[in-house]
């Protein structure tokens, strides 16, 4: 069959299950479907860019698994037809919790202004420089540095230098894998790591929060 030669992950961990236990929010009796809903893979879902705004119906989503449409022989030509408009700039292939956070900014029609997009990684930076190209935008600028101590920038204001402040700024610090549950199917099979340090994450906020007040 289609699915031959890949094996199947077992989605089971005993520390990830006692974490949740532990922490009270599943109510007893119902940490069986938990689990249960926790190992379903996440559906496929896609993000339409240009010529409408998002979201106005501009995400969508299959009940189908990227692996499913990646290895289904009778979903080639869909996942053809994905791999084609994804290159070509019309869709974005964007799990749906990645969706959430821009909405949160509020970002309008008539808002002037442009992106700087910061990472640390500097492979996840080339990543993202060959992901907006596809927009065709001149309105980004990626940046390759800590967060944590990230410099202020500068800007000419009628002759002189002034400190360039944010009016949104969106923040992803590192985290605990047992809180990333919407990448359930990564780490259920994986061990549970020691927190990555919440001391990082805070100095990544706090230096945010010094470049978003004036």
């Amino acid at each position: 069959g289609w699915g031959a030669g890949y094996a199947d992950i077992i989605k089971e961990n005993k520390l990830f299950e006692h974490y949740y236990k532990e922490q009270g929010l599943i109510p007893e009796g119902e940490f069986h479907q938990f689990m249960e809903a926790m190992r379903e893979p996440l559906p496929a879902t896609i993000r339409i860019t240009g010529y409408k705004r998002y979201p106005d119906e501009q995400a969508w989503h299959t009940n189908m698994s990227r692996k499913l449409i990646r290895k289904s022989p009778l979903l080639e030509k869909f996942h053809q037809f994905l791999v084609s408009e994804t290159e070509s700039g019309n869709i974005s292939r964007q799990e749906a919790v990645s969706m959430i956070p821009p909405l949160l900014l509020k970002i309008e029609s008539h808002h002037k202004g442009f992106v700087i997009a910061n990472d640390v990684d500097n492979k996840r930076c080339y990543l993202l420089v060959h992901q907006a190209k596809r927009l065709n935008s001149p309105c980004i600028m990626v940046v390759n540095h800590d967060a944590s101590c990230i410099p202020m920038l500068q800007i000419d204001s009628d002759g002189k230098k002034d400190i360039l402040f944010y009016d949104r700024v969106l923040c992803d610090v590192p985290c605990r894998s047992a809180d990333t549950s919407g990448l359930k199917f990564q780490f259920l099979n994986s061990r549970v790591k020691e927190s990555l340090g919440f001391g990082r994450g805070l100095k990544v906020i706090y230096r945010h929060l010094e470049h978003f007040l004036s």
